[in-house]
């Protein structure tokens, strides 16, 4: 389990430095949205390596009961902070992915983002299959992963050659169909979200990539815009909802 450790190093010095915490991400608006469309008021949603905590705390807002799960104390800390200065309700637990301390069929829906990217295809399995265990009969299980986007991977490939990606081990993923046959639907989401990693890559270019996006977001109520630039440049993210049968 070597990914494990070195994804968990990484990840505690982020926790540690207040990572994003008052920061709005434009990308965890669109992956909250695709947990909304999928789940109901009421519902008890676990978010199953939660990092940040932040869209789980829009969960929280939208009056599902929400549950955070991460085996980085930084996280977990950094969550609760946030969720207080928020006056938002949440549960919070501090523990392994691989074996989540919670019986089985606890949840509605059991989700993550960007989490089993660092990790290779038996883990991801592994994880699948406990995500799986914790979620109640007829539940959903949602994974969001960066996908083969062109922007990303070519600005992603030069943050490494620069020494500035600090995210350790992590793959993008075409198809998570492998896990389950019970997949609802697969979708790739978040085109414009690829142009953050110009301006990671080159700070120099943030404000004018920063226009770029916002003109970018704008274009994508244009009928055919996004699904023309989706097919030339790919995606960012790719949503896989699976039910438990």
């Amino acid at each position: 389990m070597g990914q494990r450790k070195i994804s968990t190093k990484n990840w505690q010095k982020l926790w540690k430095s207040n990572y994003g915490f008052n920061k709005n991400h434009p990308v965890e608006s669109k992956i909250f949205r695709e947990i909304y469309k999928i789940s109901n008021m009421g519902e008890k949603i676990l978010e199953a390596g939660s990092g940040t905590g932040k869209i789980s705390a829009k969960i929280s807002a939208s009056e599902r009961k929400t549950y955070l799960l991460d085996i980085a104390p930084e996280a977990i800390m950094f969550s609760k902070r946030f969720f207080k200065s928020k006056k938002l309700k949440g549960h919070f637990f501090v523990g392994d992915i691989f074996k989540m301390p919670f019986a089985d069929n606890s949840f509605d829906i059991v989700w993550n983002s960007g989490v089993v990217e660092h990790f290779n295809k038996k883990e991801i399995k592994q994880i699948y299959e406990e995500m799986r265990r914790v979620c109640k009969r007829g539940g959903k299980i949602a994974i969001i992963v960066p996908t083969k986007g062109k922007i990303y991977l070519k600005f992603k490939a030069k943050m490494e050659e620069t020494g500035k990606w600090t995210y350790g081990y992590e793959k993008p993923i075409e198809s998570l169909c492998f896990l389950d046959k019970n997949i609802i639907f697969e979708n790739k989401i978040a085109f414009s979200e690829q142009l953050e990693f110009i301006s990671l890559a080159y700070p120099l270019v943030i404000i004018p990539i920063k226009i770029l996006y916002i003109l970018s977001n704008l274009l994508e109520h244009i009928p055919g815009y996004k699904k023309i630039m989706t097919k030339y440049w790919g995606s960012y993210l790719l949503i896989s909802v699976f039910k438990k049968g």
